[in-house]
């Protein structure tokens, strides 16, 4: 037996057990990444796949940093759940006052003067500084440092560490404002459908 064989081995594994579910993000796992955040596509081979999924498992769904329109629109496909903003989607959004991000957004642009290859895109309830057209490996780690204290600034609560949160995905940085109030959707574990 080959690699190939187990491989599918373990899926038909997975996919026979009840509930299932496959949850996925988009840039890098659906569509490559590419230069410019805006210009990435998700395949007809990928749309096509999801399509014959949401017919075999419980629940199939795209969880990524941008809007749930945009995922809707880029991928296509209906009977997914599309949750947008890590779950900071339109309904979670209208929980958040416009303006609790903006000083970390202002801090954030001011301190890319040193970093030209990094593209600051302003998401509303969230913001992304994608370095993937930076040479320099060492970026990463230095625009990490640099949107830790961030996380930790947002109005009313300066002093509690804990509030927002700075996280990495595939050659991006993500600032989002912390919001438990905005998670009513999903609860662990998964309800059988």
């Amino acid at each position: 037996m080959d690699a190939v064989e187990d491989v599918v081995r373990g899926a038909v594994s997975v996919l026979s057990a009840r509930p299932s579910a496959l949850i996925t993000d988009i840039d890098g796992t659906l569509s490559p990444i590419v230069s410019r955040p805006e210009s990435a596509a998700v395949s007809d081979s990928a749309r096509e796949s999801l399509r014959a999924l949401a017919g075999l498992i419980d629940l199939v769904a795209v969880v990524t940093g941008r809007s749930e329109d945009e995922a809707r629109r880029m991928v296509g496909v209906e009977g997914l759940t599309y949750v947008g903003h890590y779950s900071l989607d339109d309904s979670a959004a209208a929980r958040i006052r416009p303006d609790e991000l903006e000083p970390a957004k202002a801090s954030a642009r001011s301190m890319l003067g040193p970093y030209p290859c990094v593209q600051f895109e302003d998401k509303g309830v969230s913001f992304s500084l994608h370095y993937r057209n930076c040479e320099d490996e060492g970026v990463r780690d230095e625009l990490m440092t640099l949107m830790r204290p961030l996380a930790q600034r947002d109005p009313e609560t300066a002093a509690h560490s804990r509030r927002g949160a700075a996280f990495s995905g595939r050659l991006v940085l993500n600032r989002r404002v912390s919001c438990s109030r905005c998670f009513p959707r999903w609860r662990w574990p998964l309800p059988t459908l």
